[in-house]
Formats: C-alpha cells, sequence, structure tokens
C-alpha cells in the first residue's frame, strides 16, 4: 500500500505542535532573584558568567521550581521548568534589581535593576508578572525611576503593596546628570496593588543605601540590614556634588515604621554581625528575623586582575525583634547526617536569593561562594533544626517542613543524578518526561488515527482511484516560539567608578 505523503505530513504535523513541557537545570547565577508564587519558585535574571566584582553581564533567565510537591536537592536540580511568557511585554537582560511577591496571590514585581548596562535605560523600570496568564505588564515609571541594588519588600500584612528604599542611579541604569555622575535614593516609597501606583511613604531625610537587605517584622515595620550608606559632598567651586559609601553598622537596625518614620535602633546585646554586602533578611515562623551570608566589604584582585568578593565567616544571625538582641548561630548549622561537609555545600554566600517554603524551610538559592565562584544550585535550610536538608517533603504534604525523615539516603555525591532506596515516587524530572512521552504518543497514534480516516474517505469518493500525492496546504500557518532575550549584554561596565570618601560614620538616619 502506497502511503499519501501530504495525508500523512497533515495528520502527524499536529501532533508536533502540541505544547510539551520539559525539565532542565537551572544555570548557576548570582545578583538575580528569586520569589515564592502558587506553590512555585520563580527566579529570573541576574548573570551567569564568570565576570569580576566591577563587571556586569546580565541576563534574561527565567525559570520556576515546583514545590508543591517533594523536591530532593540533588535529583531535582535538574527539575527547573523554564518560563516561556506570552504577549508584547517582555522584561530585559537585568540583575542587580529588586524582586518580591505578596502572599496568596499569583503575582510577583521586578523594580529596577542595572538593565542593559550600558547607559541605557529601560523601559519599563519596573514590571508585574502573572503566574495565571503567564504574562508581563509594565507597572507606570511615574514617581519611580531606574535604582540598582535597591531593595523590595512586600507587606505581607496588609497583602495588598509593597516597600522600597535604597538603590543608585549612575551611567549602567541610562542616569545622566551634569552635576554629579551618580545619585542614591533616600525616599522610600510604596507601589500598591490595587491601583498599581507609587506614593511617597515619608518626606523624612535618610540615607541612600545599596547591597543591604530588607524584611517587614512581625510588627509591621520594616527592617533594613548591611550594605553601605552614601555621604555626599558638594563642591561650590565646580558645581558638582561627588558621593562616598560607607559600611553599615550591623549594630544598628534601620526601621521604618509607618507612624513614627525611620528610626535606627541600637540592638541591645548578643553578638553582633560582621559588615557584609549582599545579604538576605527573612522573617521566620516565630517572629524572629534571619540574616544569612553576605560578602566581606573588602574587594579582593586574585590572577589577571580578577576582581572579586569573599563570604563573611559567620554566615548566620537571628534577630529578636522584640529584645532587639542577636544570635550567632552559624555554628548551629549543621549538614544532615552523613550529608557532605558545609564547605562542600558552600553553604557561604553572598549575592543569593532566600525563599522561606511553609512554616521553616528555607530555599538557599545560588549566588558566589568563595573566591568568586558561582555557588551552585540551591539549599534546604531547617530554621528549627538548623540542619541543611536534602528533602522537603512538599507544600501539599501534611507536614510541610524540610527534615531527613525521607526514606531517600542519597549521600549528597557531586555526580548523584538520582535518589538513594526506598525513594517513594518519582522525581520532577522522571515525571517530566514521562509527561513528554505521553504526550507525543498521544500525538502521534491522534495522527495516524486521522491519516487513516482521510485515507478512507478519499479512496471511498474515488471508487478504483488510487490516492495522489497531494502537496501541503498552504494555509498551515507557520508558528515559531518566543523569541529569548540575549543571553547577557555585550557591554561590560565598572560601577564603582568614583573614588570613595573616608567619612565617619554616622546612624543611617543622620542623627
Amino acid at each position: 500500500m502506497r502511503i499519501d505523503k501530504g495525508l500523512l505530513a497533515h495528520a502527524i504535523l499536529p501532533a508536533w505542535l502540541i505544547t510539551v513541557v520539559y525539565a532542565e537545570s537551572h544555570p548557576n547565577q548570582y545578583a538575580g532573584g528569586c520569589a515564592l508564587v502558587s506553590k512555585k519558585i520563580y527566579c529570573y535574571g541576574g548573570t551567569s558568567t564568570a565576570t569580576g566584582f566591577f563587571e556586569y553581564q546580565p541576563n534574561a533567565n527565567f525559570y520556576s521550581l515546583d514545590v508543591s510537591g517533594p523536591v530532593r536537592r540533588v535529583e531535582n536540580a535538574t527539575s527547573w521548568q523554564r518560563v516561556t511568557a506570552v504577549g508584547d511585554t517582555r522584561p530585559t537582560v537585568n540583575m542587580w534589581f529588586g524582586m518580591a511577591a505578596l502572599p496568596d496571590q499569583d503575582t510577583f514585581v521586578i523594580t529596577g535593576g542595572v538593565g542593559y548596562a550600558n547607559g541605557n535605560a529601560l523601559g519599563n523600570p519596573a514590571l508585574m508578572y502573572n503566574t495565571t496568564s503567564s504574562s508581563w505588564s509594565a507597572i507606570t515609571s511615574q514617581s519611580f525611576e531606574q535604582t540598582q541594588m535597591n531593595t523590595l519588600v512586600a507587606d505581607v500584612q496588609r497583602k495588598d503593596r509593597y516597600f522600597i528604599y535604597g538603590g543608585r542611579r549612575d551611567h549602567d541604569t541610562g542616569y545622566t546628570n551634569v552635576s554629579e555622575s551618580e545619585t542614591y535614593v533616600t525616599i522610600p516609597k510604596f507601589l500598591s496593588t490595587n491601583d498599581l501606583q507609587w506614593s511617597v511613604a515619608t518626606e523624612q531625610v535618610v540615607s541612600g543605601r545599596i547591597r543591604h537587605a530588607g524584611v517587614q517584622g512581625k510588627d509591621g515595620r520594616f527592617y533594613f540590614f548591611g550594605g553601605e550608606y552614601s555621604n555626599s559632598q558638594y563642591n561650590e567651586t565646580t558645581n558638582y556634588t561627588s558621593y562616598g559609601l560607607t559600611e553599615v553598622d550591623m549594630s544598628q537596625v534601620l526601621i521604618y515604621d509607618e507612624t513614627k518614620g525611620w528610626e535606627a535602633v541600637q540592638t541591645t546585646s548578643g553578638t553582633v554581625p560582621s559588615q557584609r554586602w549582599h545579604p538576605t533578611a527573612t522573617l521566620l515562623s516565630n517572629g524572629n528575623i534571619l540574616v544569612y551570608g553576605g560578602a566581606q566589604t573588602a574587594v579582593r584582585v586574585g590572577d589577571n586582575n580578577y576582581y572579586y568578593l569573599e563570604p563573611v565567616d559567620d554566615t548566620a544571625y537571628v534577630l529578636n525583634t522584640d529584645t532587639m538582641t542577636w544570635s550567632d548561630i552559624s555554628s548551629a548549622i549543621q549538614p544532615k547526617e552523613g550529608g557532605n561537609p558545609l564547605d562542600k555545600q558552600q553553604y557561604r554566600r553572598y549575592g543569593h536569593s532566600a525563599v522561606l517554603v511553609g512554616d521553616d524551610s528555607l530555599f538557599i538559592m545560588f549566588g558566589k561562594s568563595t573566591n568568586g565562584s558561582f555557588a551552585d544550585g540551591f539549599l534546604i535550610l531547617n530554621t528549627t533544626s538548623w540542619v541543611i536538608s536534602d528533602y522537603y517533603p512538599g507544600l501539599n504534604a501534611a507536614a510541610g517542613s524540610s527534615d531527613d525523615t525521607d526514606t531517600d539516603d542519597d549521600d549528597d555525591d557531586d555526580s548523584a543524578t538520582t535518589g538513594g532506596e526506598g525513594g517513594s515516587g518519582l522525581s520532577g524530572g522522571a515525571i517530566a518526561g514521562v509527561v513528554v512521552g505521553v504526550v507525543v504518543g498521544v500525538g502521534l497514534i491522534a495522527g495516524v488515527a486521522a491519516f487513516l480516516f482521510i485515507r478512507r474517505r478519499r479512496n471511498s469518493d474515488i471508487p478504483g482511484e488510487s490516492a495522489k500525492e497531494a502537496p501541503l496546504s498552504g494555509g498551515l500557518a507557520t508558528t515559531s516560539p518566543d523569541s529569548p532575550a540575549p543571553p547577557y549584554s555585550p557591554v561590560t561596565t565598572k560601577p564603582d567608578s568614583v573614588p570613595r570618601l573616608t567619612l565617619a560614620p554616622v546612624k543611617p538616619d543622620g542623627a
């Protein structure tokens, strides 16, 4: 029997037009952002190239990790889904932006960043992504100007607004001013999700800040830690303003209270954390605040003038906001029994993201580690036992906590691709493979069935005449997937070209 090629093409081609979801590994990244939305962790942007501290090569990587079901750290390293958005609005390559999500909503927000890092400002300096419609939308830029290294904090109590503080406008963000090469944002703002409008939180003057972390406390106030605050000097002769940066003393916590404004609160007791850049701050389920990671504030120079940072040695602290007391819990952090040593897991990180999933499972995402190297993948830190676990049972589980009760006994070997004996259920990657096989198989079966049906009808219409070869119809539209953004900006820039001033430290609120 001779097969009609035209009919076969019509029958089988639709099977290949079916959208196939597949899993892959997320590239290690630094200076990107992650947020938990609708039981998935979404991560966007950053840089995945081995650039030095003073060089920017941002990308537009966009992935999600499903945490509704069991997550095994080693096995599920390849279970990330590349996110393809629809619509005309898209973010550009970006790093050092603010990113946050409100609870019980299906959106997250990105603010500022270096963008192209070549002197051209972003067309949309603030964006919202809707995980239900898989689409981006621009937030009006009125009252918001593009800054890098700002901190965006979700108001998890009201659940209808974000708070943004700090950041720098400079050449990388498209800022041009004949009287200064850069400027630091000193006025905090709220972004309402009801009308997507910005409003000034307070006119009270406070120093600008970069490389810091922020979080809302259990009392509804906004707490900020680490980084550098700015000092300005104006030269009347040249009519030019220059800026210096001073490391923030971690014994003082900058707090914004909507009824009182800014205040710098002195911690009363406990071991004060060392100064640090690019840490993360997380509100724990017991009401304390965990400050994790960060980089030492001295830039190092390696071979071939490679500039890099080193992570702090005192990795983690908990702040009791009732007593304003620090507790150093760095030594309490331990690997799971039989697991790899902490150093091998690169638990000392900076420029990472931290996402609390469930009551006590902190996903520490990517970043950099020792010698400026990229940290590998993510960690799962149990914030009750302080054990870095390989397993999280999932938000849909009755007890959504990372622990060592999983029967998967993998030894976290770098070469491991599956869990050890006793693992219950398939991994996300295996499930994705099954889905692909089922989808393609069903598509092929449907295609063959359609071919046989059409051939039978044509033979019945022309008795005794063999089916003639028919060309493909010209009415079939050609489709193509969304064109991904370029992997990185072709321009590398140096963000800190202005010499620092040696100034005496002052309280961030100017007091």
